[in-house]
């Protein structure tokens, strides 16, 4: 009775419910993962690498990123977010002069009390203005470049965007950059290749706020229903395995102090900032995890001949 109990309460999580990243359930607001047209960050959380006052500015003194990689794009996206992301916000000079190895190479470069001088990032980001100027556009991504003309979808264009940075501008230019009409226009000779790609790169941008989770419940709840026998003899697409052999009561001793610890685990603070094992692993999981099977699996299809295979 139990383990019924507890099947069904699973089941109804996993159908209407998510992790946020603070680990608090919430209601899913609906619909599944991905872009939704335009590229965000990996599991929607930002790292704040490059950015108004992320890892790079406050180590360096001025954000290196964004100029070359700008802040479109899965890539730019997932990088950016300043001072809110989860690098920046537990990341400073004085924590990476601590650590041991980062800090001996750190000691090596012309820093000055935790940034480089004016001169250096000046030279830094008139290199960058020259090269932009100079390159052309290849047209790798872009509408009609090259990148769509192979594979049928601008995967480059998704990965790093097509411009707000040196990388972007000197791939983009679609069907007019220098490569934009090496391969026929429409072909896509490598579409196998990049149908699955895309949904992998659409899947892994999913937020556990999404509602991609409710992709899993066909699934995951007539496997739970069925292995926990929490189906009975009442309709359900699956009827359920009886499991009298199993012994709970002898398990419970073992089984509940492990839940336990594996919780306490999850509570306990990984990061400076105080984000717990829970902010960090449970997002992951039900955000970019959900979202590429989400995406890519045929999940009813899958959930269908379970059904039919199970007692």
């Amino acid at each position: 009775m139990k383990l019924s109990l507890i099947a069904i309460f699973t089941a109804g999580l996993l159908a209407g419910c998510s992790v946020t990243g603070e680990g608090d359930p919430t209601a899913l607001s609906g619909g599944s993962g991905g872009s939704g047209g335009s590229a965000s960050a990996l599991g929607g959380e930002t790292l704040g690498v490059a950015g108004s006052g992320g890892a790079t500015e406050k180590t360096l003194g001025f954000d290196a990123v964004t100029p070359l990689l700008g802040d479109g794009g899965v890539v730019g996206s997932s990088v950016s977010g300043g001072s809110g992301g989860i690098v920046a916000r537990n990341l400073s000079a004085q924590t990476l002069s601590s650590v041991p190895v980062l800090g001996e190479v750190a000691g090596q470069l012309p820093v000055e009390d935790g940034v480089l001088p004016a001169e250096v990032s000046g030279a830094f980001m008139d290199g960058l203005a020259q090269l932009g100027e100079q390159a052309p556009a290849l047209g790798v991504s872009g509408g009609g470049g090259l990148g769509e003309d192979l594979f049928g979808t601008d995967i480059t264009g998704t990965l790093i965007g097509t411009q707000g940075g040196l990388a972007p501008d000197l791939l983009a230019g679609g069907n007019d950059g220098q490569l934009g009409s090496a391969a026929p226009a429409d072909s896509a000779p490598l579409a196998p290749v990049g149908g699955p790609v895309a949904g992998v790169l659409d899947g892994a941008q999913a937020s556990p706020n999404d509602g991609n989770v409710n992709d899993l419940t066909p699934i995951l709840t007539p496997l739970l229903q069925a292995a926990l026998g929490a189906g009975g003899d009442s309709g359900s697409p699956a009827p359920g395995v009886a499991l009298p052999e199993v012994p709970v009561d002898d398990l419970a001793p073992v089984l509940l102090p492990a839940v336990g610890v594996a919780s306490e685990g999850l509570a306990m603070p990984l990061l400076p900032d105080g984000s717990t094992g829970s902010d960090v692993i449970l997002p992951v999981v039900f955000g970019p995890a959900a979202g590429v099977a989400g995406e890519t699996l045929p999940l009813g299809t899958i959930a269908d001949t379970a059904v039919t295979v199970l007692p």
